[in-house]
């Protein structure tokens, strides 16, 4: 059986002549949107325009990426030429799955931030001990210093974990919180008071 064709999502980019007027290229770059719909209905397509490009995503069904990209630059190099948009030709082309394309864009784009409790808890310590830590010069740089107190990325820290040599003493708090109460109490010294008899008289 031949492999099953799968959707690309190919991103194209035309180098145009930045003496070419605004208006003329803006103009075309709609005929383009235009003539690529018309081609294929049921392909989605996305014109824009920058400084000295433009650019251009479009679906095509294809077995394999380099098939997708060969496909889909033809098509846009007639359509341009169609639409009278003067280009020196494609400078950069990409080609991702959709469901590639998907999942990326499902994903945060911003980092993860913790603060001083977050990273006590991942490194197994105290805020304190966190403080210090900070001030001693080769804990990371906060990305931020709030009114509520410094942030770090989180990815920073995970760094810092990996290659910190924790110095000998007492164990990480999850360790310790394992241990039993009465083993963690140091037992006190009781004094023991004889009770004074009383004499008659």
């Amino acid at each position: 059986m031949g492999e099953s064709s799968v959707e690309w999502s190919v991103d194209i980019d035309l180098g145009i002549d930045t003496s070419q007027r605004k208006e003329r290229v803006a103009e075309a770059a709609e005929d383009l949107l235009d003539l690529l719909a018309d081609t294929d209905a049921d392909a989605a397509a996305v014109v824009s325009v920058g400084g000295s490009s433009v650019g251009v995503r479009l679906s095509v069904r294809s077995k394999s990426a380099a098939a997708a990209v060969k496909a889909a630059v033809t098509r846009v190099e007639r359509a341009a030429a169609e639409a009278g948009l003067h280009h020196s030709g494609a400078r950069r082309v990409e080609a991702a799955t959709a469901e590639w394309l998907d999942a990326a864009l499902a994903e945060p784009s911003m980092p993860v931030l913790v603060g001083t409790s977050e990273v006590a808890a991942l490194l197994g310590v105290t805020r304190q001990r966190v403080s210090e830590l900070a001030r001693a010069g080769h804990f990371p740089s906060p990305l931020a210093i709030l009114a509520s107190g410094p942030v770090w990325m989180e990815t920073a820290i995970a760094r810092f974990v990996e290659s910190w040599d924790r110095a000998p003493g007492r164990r990480p708090i999850a360790d310790r919180a394992k241990t039993p109460a009465a083993e963690r109490i140091a037992p006190k010294s009781v004094a023991r008071v004889r009770p004074k008899h009383r004499t008659s008289t």
